[in-house]
Order: C-alpha cells, then structure tokens, then sequence
C-alpha cells in the first residue's frame, strides 16, 4: 500500500531537467548529521524499501533544512533531494547518493535550507526520491513548511 503522495515511475525519466547534482551539494549545504532534530516528513515506497523527506534545525547554518534517506537498500541502490523555488515546475537535485555501506543499509543526502520567499512568490518546496535495485523510483510528493 502507497502512502497518500506517493508516485512510482518506471525508468529514471522522474530526474529529468534537474539543475544541480551530487558535487554540487557539498558547496553551502549542510551535512545531514549535524541538525538537531530528524522529523519525517514524507514517505515513499519502491517495495519494501522506503524513502523519507526529513526536516531537522542545523545549527551550523541556524536555519531548518531537508535531506533524503533511503531505508534498508541494497547496495548500488541511490537516494536524492529535489528542490523547487516555483512550486515544482522546474527543480534542482542533490544526489543521486549510493548506498555503499558507509552509512549501514540506507544512505543519507546533503541537507537543503529552507527559503520563505526564493523571490518568487513561492516557500521553497522539496521531495526525496530513491531508486532501489536498478527497477524503481519512488518519489515522495512536494512539501512546504
């Protein structure tokens, strides 16, 4: 059973259009480790491996920020971080982060801030998605705080 929000597409077509990837993330962002609270957000599922959207406050840049975890994955499955200022008509991503055992059976992207007002009449809006074993994409729907 898909939670309310939830889409699972066939292929990779669901990053298309993406602006910013994995190298990019580590430049401004902030490591996912160092906020001071973990809330779920938001799930997805691609079969019994389950993606979250996480929120938490990061001390280190004093403001919430959001990051994709994948769930008990196989190795060489990958998470990523979507991001929108304009209400998901155009995106960046951060990922796509591997599971490779450093981070037990899941893995963990770069943390996003949060913007009120990107400029655009619009909060920044984010959604996380994986792909677990080279099959599925699971991808959580977009949320605002």
């Amino acid at each position: 059973m898909l939670a309310a929000g939830t889409m699972i597409v066939g292929g990779t077509a669901a990053n298309a259009g993406a602006r910013v990837y994995a190298g990019d993330c580590t430049n401004g962002y902030v490591n996912a480790f160092e906020t001071s609270s973990d809330t779920v957000i938001a799930v997805a599922y691609a079969g019994s491996h389950v993606v979250h959207l996480s929120r938490g406050w990061s001390n280190s840049s004093g403001t919430w920020v959001y990051w994709a975890r994948l769930v008990s994955a196989p190795r060489g499955s990958t998470v990523w971080l979507d991001w929108s200022d304009d209400a998901g008509a155009s995106h960046a991503q951060c990922g796509a982060e591997t599971v490779d055992g450093s981070q037990g059976d899941g893995r963990w992207t770069w943390a996003v801030p949060e913007i009120r007002d990107g400029g655009t009449g619009y909060l920044r809006s984010f959604r996380a998605g994986a792909w677990v074993n080279g099959y599925r994409i699971a991808l959580t729907g977009w949320h605002s705080d």
